[in-house]
């Protein structure tokens, strides 16, 4: 079974780091060119109005790769308490 543990001390970090990781992206909208495109936006326009199979592949090559970290810590982390139970 799972087991999540939520770190109430640690949301007003978490939404901190949020907003300042968010704040780049507006201080560069206020010093470019006004007809200037974040990325994001310019990744979404893509998406909504020219498919193309690149975004898609590297889409899934994101995902597998992360599903292939969080199952090689798993491993891992079963490894390491199998090897202290032992001691």
């Amino acid at each position: 079974m799972w087991h999540i543990t939520a770190d109430p001390a640690g949301h007003p970090r978490r939404a901190l780091f949020a907003f300042i990781t968010s704040l780049d992206e507006v201080v560069a909208l206020f010093l470019s060119r006004s007809d200037a495109v974040m990325l994001p936006r310019h990744i979404w326009d893509d998406l909504r109005f020219q498919l193309e199979l690149a975004i898609g592949a590297v889409s899934t090559l994101k995902i597998f790769l992360t599903a292939l970290l969080l199952a090689a810590t798993r491993y891992l982390r079963k490894r390491a308490e199998q090897l202290r139970d032992e001691q």
